[in-house]
């Protein structure tokens, strides 16, 4: 995974690591000792089109759409 850590002397980085790594202590630019790992908006995943995910498993939302695109 990519984290983003914020160093006090150089800002912001990305750094690549396993989930199982422990966070950073040092600053790989400065190697300052005041760094902590960012909360960011993750990766952007999305799940696009049709499938379980759109309608929950439910046969009602299944009946629902048949019903409406007859209608049509």
């Amino acid at each position: 995974m990519t984290y983003t850590y914020g160093c006090d002397k150089c800002g912001e980085f990305e750094h690549s690591q396993s989930m199982k790594d422990d966070a950073l202590t040092v600053c790989p630019k400065c190697t300052g000792t005041d760094i902590q790992r960012l909360i960011t908006g993750g990766n952007g995943f999305q799940l696009k089109g049709g499938g379980w995910f759109a309608d929950g498993y439910s046969a009602k939302s299944k009946d629902k759409q048949r019903g409406t695109d007859e209608l049509k």
